[in-house]
């Protein structure tokens, strides 16, 4: 349950208000840096279990503020209070809006949390329902916080645009609509740190490393120490950006500060990093152990790390490059990559990947054929119960570009054969975004 939580705590996360921003409105109650620092602390730092403030009920955002503190308590897997938090702040903010349906601040709390009931996984629908969650109609949720952006208020202003940006960003992975949000976003609110922070990691989120770096280095990072992932975003940017000296150097220093979330992830990609350059047994060896042996398995990416290297062997360098490529967003050098591997010379689950990654790419450059007959052709090559994760992902590509091509029957036909596939390291979050799609057929009809 937690790796589910931890994926949606940063898009959240965004409830705490910048000190400036709320000495400057607040009418009733001052809230200054060191009262907000402890949330900002747990959601945006690995694990770290700082005692939270008490609510201030007498404030008009401490339903804001119960959210918070319920997505530092999931953070901390205390899920019973957590829930409890956001149930009161979920339902203290529809009984307000019964009183004044046009108070923004409410419609906004609603939208935000009935966005994040509704992607709750099918398997915690049943703590969904017995703490009674109500998931409103999803268009509702979003127009409510689409209404929110419109408020004179700038801390509800501030928060409407952060959550929509966000959503859109990793909740719906509408890619090109966060683009085109993204960019509004820059010209409101990239003057304030939280905005900065938010900036970086929807940079990351759409492969566009070097706006990453560009966003992180406005940050000041001694005065804002609340961001403990900073160095762990910076050094994956460059790393995406094929940059592994210097990706390292962050690495490095994210590593003598801990070794918790992404602690796994880091290790895997100082082995792929040292394997292309260096090609050392040596080195291998041992940056599997540390994968292994270091760090906590919690997040995705910290379980994909773990079964990667308990794979008997690596897969073909030339794939591994063009994958970083791609998740740097060089779809182009990525396909050329590609172009130029001997594919005969390949073994089955090379040929698999080498089909997969080839989708990917044509996918983002919108060569929706091509695409279409890539995933097809890793489908084939899959079978039934593959280990690897890329049948289910295809499948579920396939599933976004025929519902592009306005064909739904095969959209639903391919979104439920994403989920079909048996235990792989993004089942969870496949299957999780599979069956919101089909959700989303079916009420669209």
């Amino acid at each position: 349950m937690r790796d589910f939580f931890i994926k949606i705590l940063f898009i959240l996360a965004i409830f705490v208000i910048t000190p400036e921003v709320y000495s400057s409105t607040h009418q009733s109650v001052t809230y200054d840096e060191n009262y907000l620092y402890p949330y900002l602390k747990v959601l945006l730092s690995p694990n770290e279990n700082y005692p939270l403030p008490k609510v201030i009920s007498e404030s008009e955002y401490s339903e804001n503020e119960l959210i918070i503190r319920g997505l530092c308590e999931m953070k901390n897997a205390q899920y019973w209070s957590a829930f409890w938090d956001l149930k009161k702040a979920y339902h203290n903010s529809l009984k307000s809006l019964e009183e004044n349906e046009l108070d923004t601040l409410k419609r906004l709390n609603v939208g935000m949390i009935s966005v994040a009931l509704e992607v709750v996984p099918n398997e915690y629908h049943w703590l969904r329902n017995f703490l009674g969650f109500s998931p409103i109609d999803p268009k509702l949720s979003r127009d409510l916080i689409s209404d929110a952006k419109k408020s004179k208020d700038r801390i509800t202003k501030f928060q409407a645009y952060t959550s929509e940006l966000l959503i859109n960003t990793y909740f719906l992975k509408n890619y090109e609509l966060a683009n085109s949000l993204l960019i509004d976003y820059e010209n409101n609110f990239k003057d304030s740190a939280i905005a900065q922070c938010a900036i970086a990691w929807v940079n990351y989120k759409l492969r566009k490393p070097k706006k990453t770096i560009s966003y992180l280095n406005k940050i000041d990072i001694k005065k804002n120490q609340w961001f403990g992932y900073y160095n762990y975003l910076k050094g994956s940017s460059y790393y995406y950006l094929t940059n592994f000296d210097s990706a390292n150097v962050y690495f490095n220093k994210y590593l003598s500060k801990t070794e918790k979330d992404y602690t796994k992830d880091i290790y895997y990609k100082k082995l792929i990093s040292y394997w292309l350059e260096n090609n050392t047994t040596d080195s291998i060896q041992y940056f599997k152990e540390m994968v292994i042996n270091k760090g906590t398995a919690l997040i995705s990416v910290d379980k994909y790390a773990i079964s990667f290297v308990k794979k008997d062997e690596l897969p073909n360098a030339d794939i591994m490059f063009s994958r970083i490529l791609f998740d740097g967003g060089n779809y182009n050098e990525s396909i050329k990559k590609l172009k130029g591997i001997n594919i005969d010379s390949l073994n089955h689950l090379n040929q698999l990947e080498f089909y997969y990654r080839f989708g990917r790419a044509k996918q983002e450059l919108n060569d929706t054929t091509f695409a279409i007959n890539a995933y097809l052709k890793v489908l084939e090559l899959g079978g039934s119960k593959p280990k690897e994760y890329y049948p289910a992902n295809a499948s579920l590509n396939l599933g976004h570009l025929y519902e592009g091509l306005n064909e739904d029957e095969q959209a639903r036909f391919f979104y439920k054969k994403a989920i079909s596939y048996p235990k792989h390291p993004y089942k969870n979050s496949i299957d999780s975004e599979s069956k919101r799609r089909l959700k989303a057929l079916t009420a669209s009809n």
